[in-house]
């Protein structure tokens, strides 16, 4: 097991497996190199694309918190870089809590709008599921990187989410959006079925987790 607070994730396509860890101590940016990541229990936090990368990653029962920014500055949580429509890769929140730092106040987070996510390859999936949402995520939820880049082939999922920021009235249109999604498509980004191979492998840590939605 490893204690951390980290700054942020890089999830890339390298190793086979990077082991389930509980974070919980203050620390520098960590970059984690792995097809396959589970990750339970963890505090994550930042401002700008502070989960990121392209692997097959899945965040259960973390804390996601939203750090005070500077002047001007967007606050985005999730840039996922999935590059091949064929890859089996993505970031999967389930079960999280996505809220601000107890510095950035009410007041202050009206000055800034926070999203859950941003395309960082045309072929972006990010995948968010039970999960509360706090006040601060802005109401269209998921950002553009830049004006070139494509949205119309991004993956973006929202299931059963609750909380302040969870109300999905407002959210994007584009075509690769899906708010509100069944069961059946959420299942798909658990760890039973996102990261094939993990039943046996993660049974052996002792550590409790769930494998489907």
């Amino acid at each position: 097991m490893v204690s951390a607070i980290i700054n942020s994730i890089k999830c890339d396509v390298k190793d086979k497996w990077s082991p389930p860890i509980q974070l919980h101590f203050a620390g520098s940016n960590e970059y984690v190199h792995s097809l396959r990541q589970f990750y339970r229990d963890c505090i994550i936090q930042g401002t700008i694309d502070f989960i990121f990368g392209n692997a097959a990653a899945v965040f259960q029962n973390c804390t996601v918190i939203v750090r005070k920014p500077i002047p001007g500055q967007k606050l985005i949580i999730a840039a996922q870089g999935r590059t091949d429509p064929n890859q089996n890769t993505g970031i999967s929140l389930q079960n999280c809590t996505i809220v601000a730092a107890p510095d950035f106040n009410k007041t202050e987070r009206q000055n800034f709008t926070t999203f859950l996510g941003r395309p960082w390859r045309n072929y972006s999936r990010t995948i968010v599921m039970k999960s509360y949402l706090g006040d601060m995520i802005y109401p269209q939820e998921w950002s553009k990187w830049d004006d070139y880049r494509t949205v119309e082939t991004v993956e973006y999922i929202e299931y059963l989410n609750f909380g302040p920021g969870s109300d999905t009235r407002h959210r994007v249109k584009w075509g690769g959006y899906k708010k509100n999604c069944s069961e059946e498509i959420a299942r798909q980004f658990t760890v039973g079925l996102f990261l094939p191979g993990a039943g046996h492998w993660l049974k052996t840590t002792g550590i409790s987790l769930s494998y489907g939605s």
